[in-house]
């Protein structure tokens, strides 16, 4: 997101403001540089669905755009720590937030396999979801699922058949992350959000989206119907 950023303010004039949010602390440690460089520039700890809050902490009532980055990112699949991929052998968190919430660990912990089979079929659209759910359920009985490597190992042990080129633990580990980030929750509440602090003639953009097919389809159709009903509003307290 920084180098996109960078992008945003080369093209802003002398007047411009880019308000920045993240709720991923470690993106916002790593855009204090340009903070400090450039005073055009917000950054706040903070999801999308708090757009409003923030605009109106800084007293913005509209903007003329507004471009959501959505979905996880390359540092956190490439940072281990963060436990979002099976390529390495890491604690099993996942949060984007790592300063709240639950963990995908906990939720496995606690979570029923009913609960786990729900999320691992509508998030992963996973066929082997309820084998899947039963065999984590049953391995917890002898010692807690805490690392990337003994969810994947558990996993692919499941699922004897994946497409050609896939790990068999792909559609599991994202469906845990989409669970734990509660990503289409975000995604409904910040796209209202966005909508009615936009401008006339503002433009509302979205760089990726890292849901499943079913999940994408979802939300595509929360989103055309919450841009109708923010028109119907406009029009209203237009006439």
């Amino acid at each position: 997101m920084a180098a996109t950023r960078r992008a945003i303010l080369a093209q802003l004039g002398p007047q411009g403001r880019l308000i920045a949010l993240d709720r991923d602390p470690a993106a916002i440690a790593a855009g204090q540089e340009l903070l400090a460089s450039d005073p055009r520039l917000s950054l706040w700890h903070a999801p999308f669905s708090a757009l409003a809050r923030v605009l109106d902490e800084l007293q913005v009532g509209q903007v003329d755009g507004v471009l959501m980055d959505i979905g996880v990112s390359s540092p956190q699949l490439d940072t281990p720590e963060r436990g979002m991929s099976f390529r390495f052998d890491a604690p099993l968190d996942m949060r984007m937030d790592t300063t709240q919430g639950e963990t995908a660990a906990d939720f496995l912990a606690r979570g029923s396999q009913t609960e786990i089979e729900r999320v691992i079929r509508d998030y992963g659209e996973e066929r082997f979801a309820h084998a899947i759910a039963k065999a984590l359920v049953a391995a917890r009985l002898e010692r807690s699922i805490s690392t990337t490597g003994e969810l994947a190992t558990l996993v692919a042990q499941v699922v004897r058949t994946r497409e050609p080129g896939q790990h068999p633990a792909t559609r599991s580990f994202q469906a845990l992350r989409i669970h734990v980030n509660a990503e289409l929750e975000e995604l409904s509440l910040s796209i209202p959000a966005a909508i009615d602090r936009l401008a006339d003639g503002g433009r509302l953009a979205r760089d990726q989206l890292s849901l499943s097919g079913r999940s994408h389809r979802q939300a595509g159709a929360a989103r055309s119907s919450d841009a109708g009903a923010a028109a119907q509003r406009r029009a209203g307290a237009g006439g």
